[in-house]
């Protein structure tokens, strides 16, 4: 998905405790330092490249709220879905090695919320674990091959610009999300 290289700045953020992608001046991964190096913590790693391929798939599509939740979701997904190769302990804790310390709560991928917990009112990291939480439901009933599979083609699908307003309405993509688990379920 990534068209082109990415420059990645380990001791970025002006030495600031935070990590991102960002595609000004050129698409590039900075990584903070606060606390514990950010690029030290593969969850890091791989939440913060997952935006970047999100950006890749739909340049400049990320611009509601919902849609951000999303994005942060799919970052904490592929974070926590890659830790639990390592075994099961504290693999639902997101980003941890830089978060969940002194320094900063880290984030979960395993709460309890539901789409009537979303509020726009909210941040998108907490309306984000509604959906990490869910991708990681079925990661966990049916394994980690169809999470993946589902994410991959909902990023080809949103290339096609008749597609693209999926973003700016995304009850289609959580309809399915939702059905997937359904179907887990029986």
């Amino acid at each position: 998905l990534a068209p082109q290289k990415l420059k990645i700045d380990v001791h970025g953020a002006n030495g600031g405790d935070n990590s991102f992608f960002t595609n000004a001046p050129s698409p590039r991964l900075i990584f903070g330092e606060g606390g514990i190096d950010d690029a030290e913590d593969a969850d890091v790693v791989i939440h913060e490249y997952t935006h970047a391929l999100s950006y890749f798939a739909a340049p400049n599509s990320n611009d509601s709220i919902e849609r951000r939740a999303l994005d942060e979701a799919l970052g904490d997904y592929f974070s926590s879905s890659y830790s639990s190769q390592f075994g099961d302990f504290n693999m639902y804790n997101v980003f941890s090695w830089d978060g969940h310390n002194e320094f900063w709560d880290g984030r979960i991928t395993n709460s309890t919320k539901t789409y009537l917990d979303y509020d726009e009112g909210k941040s998108i990291y907490a309306n984000g674990e509604i959906w990490s939480a869910t991708l990681m439901d079925i990661f966990s009933a049916i394994g980690n091959g169809i999470v993946p599979y589902v994410v991959g083609r909902f990023f080809d699908s949103i290339v096609s610009p008749s597609v693209t307003t999926l973003f700016s309405q995304p009850i289609p993509l959580y309809m399915l999300l939702l059905i997937l688990w359904a179907l887990v379920q029986l």
